[in-house]
Order: C-alpha cells, then sequence, then structure tokens
C-alpha cells in the first residue's frame, strides 16, 4: 500500500510525499517494544490522517500491538475533559501544542503509560510540565 501524505510547510509550501506501507514498519515496531504496548492499550489519536504522526505514532503502532486506537478532532478548549473521559494509555501532541495545553492546567494522568512528543527538540522545562502530569514514561521521541 502506498500512503500520500501532506508536509507541514515549515521549509517553505507545503507538499505531498509518497511512502510505502513498509516504511512505517521498523518505526512502529520500535514505539511498541519501548511503549511496551499490548492489547490492553488505548493509543489517543489526535493527529488528521493525512499527517506522518497520525500513521506513525498511532496507526501502525496500534496495528503491531492489536491495541485500540480512539481518533478524536483536537479542540483545545475540550481537550483535557476528552482525555479524563477516554483515559488513553498512550498519547503523542507536537511539543508546542503540549506546552499550550499543560500552561492551561497539568491534568492527572497517572492513568497514562506513556506521554509523548514527538516533533521537535524538547527543553528540559518542557520534560519537567510532561512529567508533573503523573505520566508512568515521559518521552521525547523527536
Amino acid at each position: 500500500m502506498k500512503i500520500t501524505l501532506q508536509t507541514s510547510g515549515s521549509t517553505g509550501k507545503p507538499k505531498y510525499v509518497t511512502h510505502n506501507e513498509e516504511d512505517f514498519y521498523e518505526p512502529a515496531k520500535f514505539l511498541v517494544d519501548r511503549w511496551k504496548l499490548n492489547s490492553d492499550d488505548i493509543i489517543l489519536n489526535v493527529f488528521p490522517a493525512w499527517t506522518i504522526a497520525h500513521w506513525a505514532f498511532c496507526f501502525f503502532p496500534a496495528q503491531l500491538s492489536n491495541c485500540e486506537i480512539i481518533n478524536i478532532k483536537f479542540e483545545p478548549l475540550k481537550f483535557w475533559k476528552q482525555v479524563a473521559e477516554i483515559k488513553p494509555t498512550i498519547l503523542t501532541l507536537a511539543i508546542r501544542t503540549m506546552h499550550t495545553m499543560l500552561k492551561q492546567g497539568s491534568p492527572n494522568l497517572t492513568y497514562m503509560k506513556n506521554l509523548s512528543s514527538g516533533s521537535a527538540p524538547v527543553t528540559k522545562h518542557q520534560m519537567n510540565m510532561m512529567r508533573s502530569t503523573g505520566a508512568q514514561n515521559v518521552w521525547n521521541i523527536y
């Protein structure tokens, strides 16, 4: 299967890039192993299907581990309430989004196995903000 994704346009105009499905399996296997994913896990996916984050951090890890994936529309003012209702064990957000959301308040995520950021370098302060949620493991998978 071929997957065509739109780039973010961070270096200029967004463009479309086509990937082979196989391109995602090694990174997904790595995440399944590191995150210790299994069929009891729930991945909360906030990424649109046209983004690489959707496929790399959510879709393929869920496929390989046979865990549940819940896709939601990201709405900042409702987000922590949605997280509290769903109680996912896995959540990945872009670091700028994570930073903004954690400035709104640090939720109690003690039920969460893995809270991750994967879009850019992360500062020590941002890692500490992520740790303040109580999530069991905090990752920068950039």
